[in-house]
């Protein structure tokens, strides 16, 4: 078991993907019997978007099956660029919060995906 503060690793990899191409993640969530899935997509602004538009973010969403999607918008720099601090993307069937940090950076023909999912730890009353 890995700890980061009071938080406890749940998954790490690294991943490359090809460019218009998605990456589907199986978690397995401790204590929960089906893994949480999650899919992550890259997208690039175009060049008549607004400067907001053309910022690095990610984005949170869920498709219409149901599963949850996160977007990374502009994620282009090759030296790879970093989520600043541990998002919340889900919370765990008795409410844990489920946090991922990542590195993304654009190769020649695939984005490399550095992630870490991570679950808090139940706050004690």
């Amino acid at each position: 078991m890995i700890k980061i503060g009071n938080r406890t690793l749940i998954f790490s990899e690294t991943v490359l993907c090809p460019f218009n191409e998605d990456l589907e993640l199986d978690i397995n969530v401790p204590n929960e019997d089906v893994p949480w899935v999650l899919r992550i997509s890259f997208i690039e602004s175009n060049k008549d978007a607004s400067e907001e538009e053309k910022k690095a973010r990610m984005h949170l969403s869920d498709d219409d099956d149901g599963v949850a999607r996160a977007t990374f918008f502009n994620f282009k720099n090759a030296l790879g660029s970093t989520l600043r601090n541990p998002v919340e993307v889900a919370k765990s069937d008795i409410g844990e919060p489920i946090t991922m940090l990542a590195e993304v950076a654009k190769l020649p023909t695939a984005y490399r995906a550095n992630l870490q999912f991570m679950i808090e730890e139940a706050k004690n009353g």
